[in-house]
Parts: C-alpha cells; structure tokens; sequence
C-alpha cells in the first residue's frame, strides 16, 4: 500500500530537507510499509497506527522525530493482541505518544536515543526481562504494565504528570503475576503522581525531593503497594503535595529528610514496620497493621493523626512524645490503639490547654472510645 501510494503522490514529502512525512500516513501492515517509511522519513507527524496482525519483529531505523506524532496500534479491538515480537526504533529522539497495549508477544523494546516523550502506554502480559529506556530525560506520563523484572530510566529527572509502573492488578490476593521487578530511576527529581504496584526486589529514586500537583487539587501522589518485603528509601524527598500511601509487605521506610506533606501519610503494614521521620512537621497520619514503633519528633502542624496497630505499639509513649513537642497544646485530634493498650486514646485539642495523657484520665473516656470505634470503620474504607 505505501509503495502505491508513493508512486500515485499521495505520500505527503512536505519538506525534502527534513523528510516529514504525515497526514495520509496508512496503517503499518507489512515489512514494506516499514522499509518506505525508513528509507523516505526522519519525521512523522498524525497519526502512526500498527496492525496488530503484523508479526515478528518492528524495527525502524532512520525515524528521529515524532514530535507531533500518536503511535498506536490498529485493527480489531482495542484489547487484542499484537503479533510484533520486538520493538527497535534506534533513532527516535523525540515522540508525542506512544500507544501500544496487550503485547502479548513483546520479547524486547529498544528506544536508546529517546529523550523527550509526551506520553508512554505500554501493557505487555509477555514476560519481558527488561524495558529500558537509557536516554528518556523529560516525560509528561508514563504507564508501564506487564510481567516486567528490570524497570530502568537511567536518565529520567522529570515526569510531569503520572508515573505508573505495576506488575500486578488492583487486588494483591492473590498475586496474578509471575515476575518480581527491579525499578531503577536514579536521576528522577521531581514528579506529580508517582505509584509502584506489584511484586518488586528492589527499588531506588535517591534524587527525588519533591512531588507537585500536575493541576490545583491535591490527590494521591505517591502511592506504592507491594507483595513482598521490600526496603524503600527516599534519602533527598523533602515535600510532598498530596497522599503518601504504602500498601502491603514492606519491610522498612525511609523518609530522613521529608518535612511537609498537604495531605496525608497512610499507611497499611503487611510486615512489621517501624516508622521515623525525624524532620517531618507538617502532616496528617493515617497508618494502621503490623506497626511496631512511630517517631515524628518535629511534628506540630497536623488536624488528625489515627495509628492502629496489631502490634505491642506502645501509644502512651507517642502521645507523650506528641505532647513535649507540642507543649502549649496538640493542634488536632490523635486516636491511638494497639495490642498494647487497654483503651483507645483520643486527644482534641482545640483551643483547649490539657495534653492528651490527661484526656486518657479524665472521666470521659469511654465517650472518646466509642467515638474511636466510629474512626476505625473508616479506615477499613480507606484501605
């Protein structure tokens, strides 16, 4: 078909120079379609649709510039499967959106020179061993899902809007996946939506200090949910506008340098979990599991903090701790409860001078305790 519409003039050579090519570009059916392109094209511009008929590998060399480009995928429904087994584009240095989902052949993908992206959508059930993707520096969104061990964007410092990497669907009971990933972004500074799903063995982003809203509301922003017991740790994070959530085993938490979060920490803990965060002074907690011990010595701007543990937490000494870093009263309202204490503790504050181990023996503690029976029904909500 391109070799015809080639010869008729149909094929849109804008400018020789650069050898644009777009607008009438037809659907990529054979190995011809894809030698045309690369002997008559260094940029793409419209729409680049694929068959997913077409089998074994897509390699396309000679492509630099996909700027105004959406590459996706085309014939039958949008769930069925790809046939291509490998994808190489070994020039492309610049692409709008990348569209390829059910790649259920994928075997392996190479883009070593892309550097600036829009979107990427993959979804591969394949097992691939490795996506890589060594010279990406700026992305607005990234979806990867699929059977993926290595995840590596070595080049990576800004991911404008969502930043999705799973192995797994919603649900972790049970696992519905046969691989354990490694996830790789060393140079990754800033972000606005940053979630993580999945098995994973390990996990590094040293340089991120700061997560932003890609719009003007607050929502999620880093939400990490794990089926095995992993070891996180963000060394430079220090703000966060939005949700922290971590979800499943998770053996150890890192914040050392983490001050202020708009929205919540919430936390549930499949391991036993000891959480500090020494420097943190600006945030609600929401933490509830296997929680042996919570350190916040710096905390004094919060509405709410609700920790319930199914370990030998010991919630008088968190309190007490809450209470000398606030000495002229809490700022919002703390329930704590755990294997270890005989009652729920609750302290409101308001506008009132009494600390919270003098709520715990005042006469109105069973009214404080039924009203903690209320806050545990919706954290089993939430989580």
């Amino acid at each position: 078909m391109w070799l015809s519409l080639i010869a008729l003039g149909l094929f849109p050579i804008g400018n020789l120079a650069q050898r644009e090519c777009g607008t009438l570009l037809p659907t990529i059916s054979t190995q011809d379609d894809i030698d045309a392109i690369a002997e008559r094209c260094e940029s793409l511009y419209g729409v680049v649709d694929i068959d997913r008929n077409l089998g074994g590998p897509f390699v396309l060399p000679n492509v630099v510039n996909m700027s105004t480009a959406w590459l996706s995928g085309s014939g039958g429904e949008y769930s069925d499967s790809f046939g291509i087994t490998s994808f190489e584009m070994p020039d492309l240095e610049e692409v709008d959106w990348i569209s390829l989902r059910s790649l259920d052949n994928l075997e392996t993908w190479s883009t070593p020179r892309l550097g600036i992206a829009k979107k990427i959508d993959l979804v591969i059930p394949a097992h691939i061993p490795s996506l890589v993707l060594p010279s990406l520096e700026k992305v607005r969104g990234i979806d990867f899902y699929g059977n993926l061990s290595e995840v590596s964007l070595n080049a990576l410092r800004t991911a404008e809007h969502i930043l999705w990497i799973a192995n797994t669907p919603n649900s972790l009971d049970p696992p519905l996946i046969e691989t354990t990933m490694n996830i790789s972004l060393p140079l990754l500074e800033s972000a606005s939506s940053v979630t993580f799903r999945g098995r994973m063995s390990s996990f590094s982003l040293p340089e991120l200090t700061t997560i932003m809203p890609y719009d003007d509301s607050d929502s999620t922003a880093l939400f990490i949910q794990n089926g095995t017991g992993i070891s996180i740790d963000f060394p430079k994070l220090d703000t966060v506008h939005g949700d922290i959530w971590f979800r499943g085993n998770i053996s150890s938490i890192s914040f050392p340098q983490l001050r202020n979060v708009t929205g919540a920490i919430r936390i549930n803990a499949g391991d036993s979990l000891s959480l500090s965060m020494p420097l943190l002074e600006n945030a609600n907690i929401d933490i509830s599991g296997n929680i042996e011990r919570v350190e916040v010595p710096n905390l004094r701007n919060f509405t709410e903090i609700r920790i319930y543990s199914d370990l030998h937490l010991d919630c008088d000494e968190f309190t007490e701790n809450l209470n000398e870093t606030n000495p002229d009263g809490l700022p919002g309202e703390v329930t704590c409860s755990s294997e270890q204490t005989l009652a729920d503790t609750i302290a409101d504050i308001r506008g009132d001078d009494r600390d919270a181990a003098a709520l715990l023996s005042s006469g109105s503690v069973g009214a404080m305790v039924a009203s903690a029976v209320a806050v545990v029904g919706l954290v089993g909500v939430l989580f």
